[in-house]
């Protein structure tokens, strides 16, 4: 049943509906898939259900979402989509902010063209002029925010531009463990530290699993399976519908329901024969990947 609640998601791939996207292009998979591509055509030879991100689960929770999240951003990049944000605020508008790694930056070529710079795209295969150059800042960046000017200046400022968003009651997340671990005390922050006292979940990061580790090993993509991207709707389902607006992962109770509802989800997601194959020669591919 939809309600009166819109949703603003912001961020990188893992914000984007990368499920929508790969379905709206399937013609074209068929002939040279992609490695999402592969997987949605996989789930389309045995009639298995479409698969659904989690801004498709939210919208199935009966709120309106709407998603301007875009893969390979950097955070500026993200911060840049705020301006689809819609100027007129209403009660009970929620933005749900997906932080990309700081060490990831973005690049203005000789064509006027925004490259995304990360260490994996420099090392692997992109025929970037001056790939040391664009390494050595990929590695300075990680170490700057780590202890250096971006743990002093740059987070600080994205912490202050958040907070001028407070009335949207922020859901802020990230995948990527240096912000977790940088910003996991910040208030509008969900933490994914399994260390400390509190932790989401509790039980760990066993919920969070990927396409990879799903087709056992045979489509190599890390983004979440289906099985995933319904946990974390489950998760901002869960804050939202509290009325929470603050310090997620320090509350007990909504972790200890979002751990309930994720476990006794019946939810089944129905896996292709194919993807059976070479179940135990991916959990060592798997582990080398990582």
């Amino acid at each position: 049943m939809e309600n009166n609640i819109r949703i603003f998601i912001f961020g990188d791939s893992f914000a984007s509906n990368l499920f929508q996207e790969g379905y709206e292009k399937l013609p074209d998979h068929h002939i040279n898939p992609t490695q999402i591509g592969q997987y949605l055509l996989d789930l389309k030879e045995e009639n298995i259900d479409d698969a659904l991100w989690f801004s498709d689960w939210l919208t199935k929770f009966g709120y309106q979402v709407y998603n301007y999240g875009q893969g390979g951003s950097d955070n500026q990049t993200i911060l840049e989509q705020f301006t689809k944000l819609d100027k007129e605020f209403r009660p009970g508008d929620r933005i749900i902010l997906w932080l990309s790694s700081f060490s990831r930056f973005q690049w203005i070529n000789d064509m006027s063209e925004r490259w995304s710079i990360n260490s994996n795209s420099v090392l692997h295969g992109l025929d970037y002029k001056n790939n040391d150059l664009l390494l050595k800042q990929c590695l300075n960046r990680e170490n700057s925010f780590r202890n250096g000017y971006m743990s002093r200046v740059t987070l600080p400022f994205y912490e202050y531009f958040i907070d001028l968003h407070s009335r949207y009651n922020p859901i802020v997340v990230s995948f990527c463990n240096q912000t977790n671990q940088k910003m996991k005390n910040y208030k509008h922050f969900v933490s994914f530290d399994t260390t400390g006292s509190v932790s989401l979940l509790k039980f760990g990061n066993s919920f969070k699993t990927n396409i990879f580790t799903e087709t056992n090993g045979q489509i190599v993509d890390g983004h979440f399976d289906r099985k995933t991207n319904l946990s974390y709707a489950i998760i901002f389902d869960e804050i939202i519908k509290n009325g929470l607006e603050k310090n997620y992962s320090k509350n007990r109770e909504l972790l200890e329901k979002i751990k309930l509802r994720i476990e006794t989800d019946t939810t089944v997601f129905r896996k292709p024969k194919k993807w059976e194959k070479n179940k135990d020669e991916s959990k060592k591919i798997f582990t080398n990947v990582i």
